[in-house]
């Protein structure tokens, strides 16, 4: 039988180990003692427990996928005990030649001591295999009592005690179970008191440890079947902590709402004051109490803040006037030729005195936060105008004068628009030039055409290789190609028709053209 529980202890710790790993790499583990024998891969030492193997019934066992020979568990049904398996079947662990049917005792063999062996392993009858009827004169105990006489009579559903020679009822046990779960029937349980608190189903108490909630990432969070309302977790990544089910999401358990917000590596106050020193600040930042600034120590007094030598501010200096500058050191003082002025500027250097850039980067212009002009050495765009090229993403090559010109472009390249409103809503025509107001202002898609003169092609949209050249020029050509427009509303009325070619004020007024 040792040789058995040595082979059930080595399977159990191979079997809960890494299927990739072997633990120890080297020597001998040990449960229970800091040597474990040096013949033994695994030393289990203890005076008080033993050690439990898978629990289960003929058919759990019968279900288990190819299991390895040597494979031990305990069975809980038929005929219960320790099961190994050997070859192609499952055999029951048995002492050497023993007949546990005993069909080899005769009628009066049967009156000879029935002895459990020496470790009193061997039980007569089960839970569900029971003697109909007992006939006992004596009844000994380990404890060297005797019991010769009826104890109480025992009631259903109770069980009984046995200590020294009385046998008593007790009441049942409040745990339950069924299935694969456990219960607790009713009262409260207690965890670390014997005394758990009435109104707590469960009680942990402990002035030592904590509570250990069940930790997992936010994938295996996710991947909980149908979590009940309340379910809480602890999340080990992401924004780890500590998540309860709503019923609909997962929520993560915050502290009470903070006025304090971040955003970045920034972090700032959203409503009401803060006070340092004060729980009444009067103003967004009230300091009740000195200000100190480490940088400050080598310049006291020399600049706006007063301070004292450690660094400490204790007023603010100003003596500066609208003639004067604050510097950067601190200190008030002529405004420097290095400045430039917003009351204008003399004796300039076009060299060293100009707005703009001095490396290789776009210079923008901005009209009520709108887009209003840029000048861009990498993509070779210009723009000049309220809100205008203000949707441009690859477009390259653009010359735009005007408000809202070009306004819509996004990938159109090689366009000249001047003019308010000029080719407002291209966005991937190309090689267009539009000169006066509104001039190819509906243009989306059209390339290669040239507008000029206020409402020249005014409604083309996808019309392409025509030229506009006059005051409402082709103002309602749309999609036609190849047409010329020269003079005041030339082919005012020419929508679709192509090739077509018209010169001087009203040319094809009355819809004298070709029109496919």
């Amino acid at each position: 039988m040792k040789k058995i529980c040595f082979a059930f202890c080595t399977l159990v710790i191979i079997n809960i180990s890494d299927a990739q790993n072997t633990f120890p790499p080297g020597g001998s583990a040990g449960i229970g003692t800091t040597s474990p024998n040096a013949s033994s891969a695994l030393d289990i030492t203890s005076t008080t427990q033993g050690i439990l193997i898978p629990r289960m019934t003929t058919a759990n066992r019968n279900a288990i996928a190819s299991p390895a020979n040597g494979l031990m568990i305990y069975q809980t049904d038929g005929v219960a005990g320790f099961y190994y398996y050997a070859a192609t079947a499952w055999k029951a662990v048995t002492a050497s030649l023993a007949n546990v049917s005993l069909s080899d005792l005769s009628i009066t063999a049967i009156n000879a001591n029935l002895l459990p062996k020496t470790d009193n392993l061997y039980d007569i009858g089960s839970s569900t295999l029971r003697w109909r009827n007992t006939y006992l004169y004596n009844l000994n105990f380990a404890d060297a009592t005797t019991q010769t006489t009826a104890f109480v009579p025992y009631t259903p559903g109770t069980g009984i005690n046995i200590a020294g020679n009385t046998i008593t009822n007790i009441s049942p046990t409040q745990w339950g179970a069924a299935a694969n779960n456990i219960y607790y029937n009713t009262g409260s349980a207690g965890l670390g008191t014997a005394t758990p608190d009435t109104s707590a189903l469960l009680d942990i108490t402990s002035t030592a440890k904590g509570i250990l909630v069940p930790r997992m990432t936010g994938a295996n969070k996710n991947a909980i079947a149908s979590p009940a309302t309340g379910l809480l977790v602890y999340q080990t990544d992401g924004p780890a902590g500590f998540y309860y089910y709503t019923g609909t999401a997962w929520k993560a358990v915050t502290a009470a709402a903070s006025q304090w917000a971040t955003s970045g590596t920034n972090i700032s106050y959203i409503n009401g004051n803060v006070g340092v020193g004060t729980t009444t600040p009067q103003q967004k930042l009230h300091i009740a109490g000195g200000l100190r600034v480490d940088t400050l120590s080598n310049n006291i007094d020399s600049g706006l803040l007063r301070h004292n030598a450690a660094g400490t501010v204790y007023s603010l200096k100003f003596t500066g006037d609208i003639t004067q500058a604050l510097r950067g050191n601190g200190t008030f003082g002529a405004l420097p030729n290095t400045n430039w002025s917003l009351y204008g500027n003399a004796n300039t250097n076009t060299d060293i005195n100009f707005i703009g850039t001095t490396n290789n980067q776009p210079l923008y212009f901005r009209v009520n936060n709108k887009p209003s002009g840029q000048i861009n050495p990498t993509n070779y765009n210009t723009s000049f105008g309220y809100y205008s090229f203000a949707a441009n993403t690859t477009g390259i090559s653009n010359t735009v004068f005007g408000d809202e010109g070009l306004q819509n472009n996004t990938t159109g390249y090689e366009n000249v628009a001047i003019g308010d409103f000029a080719m407002h809503s291209n966005t991937i025509g190309i090689d267009n030039t539009a000169v006066g107001f509104q001039s190819g202002s509906y243009n989306i898609n059209g390339s290669e055409n040239a507008f000029f003169g206020a409402n020249a092609g005014l409604q083309n949209e996808s019309g392409s290789y025509n030229s506009f050249f006059g005051y409402n020029a082709g103002t309602s050509n749309t999609s036609a190609i190849n047409n010329a427009f020269f003079g005041q509303s030339s082919g005012v009325y020419n929508s679709t028709g192509h090739d077509n070619t018209f010169i001087g004020n009203g040319a094809g007024f009355k819809k004298h053209f070709r029109e496919q």
